[in-house]
């Protein structure tokens, strides 16, 4: 038995932060490129898609649509608070971001690796209140392998669940989380 709804997240306005970090594009040509790129994906895969559309009703909904909201706003403060006062937490999630920069990590000078290093944590925190702001629509969430959150879930995941936290952000680190194998 398939779904009778998919809604499939294009990860368009955070892939900038991986532009910037990984490339020489300025911050707006990062943001610009990431925005055309996940609106190609989408027209690339609209036939694919259709083909299905029998079976499972699709519906793509973009990163940079939920992060105009105010909801948005709220997680990502709430998260960003919590990265700064929760050492643990921090460590965390910068020890997915050398995880994911390790190669070439000894040839970067400490000034890049700092710029990498802060990059791959705002994109977790933007990632992480994205995924909050879907919980509070009661989506179900599926994660490919590849996902930031799914390869911080177990040690992450447990410090954005304290007493009086986020409440989306608690509901998502107990999860409706399913994991698919890429």
């Amino acid at each position: 038995m398939g779904f009778a709804k998919c809604r499939i997240l294009i990860g368009d306005s955070i892939h900038r932060l991986t532009l910037e970090s990984c490339s020489r594009m300025s911050a707006q040509e990062a943001h610009d490129r990431a925005i055309r790129l996940g609106r190609d994906f989408m027209e690339e895969n609209r036939d694919i898609i259709a083909g299905y559309q029998s079976i499972t009703r699709f519906e793509f909904i973009t990163c940079h649509e939920i992060q105009r909201t105010l909801e948005y706003s709220a997680h990502h403060r709430a998260i960003t608070d919590y990265f700064h006062h929760s050492p643990a937490f921090r460590e965390s999630v910068e020890c997915f971001g050398l995880r994911y920069h390790r190669n070439n990590w000894d040839m970067l000078s400490k000034g890049k690796r700092e710029y990498r290093l802060n990059n791959s944590s705002s994109y977790f925190i933007e990632e992480f209140a994205i995924f909050a702001c879907l919980v509070n629509r009661r989506f179900s969430l599926t994660l490919s392998e590849r996902a930031s959150l799914r390869n911080l879930q177990p040690v992450a995941l447990q410090h954005l669940a304290p007493p009086g936290g986020d409440l989306a952000c608690r509901d998502l680190s107990r999860g409706p989380l399913r994991q698919q194998r890429e």
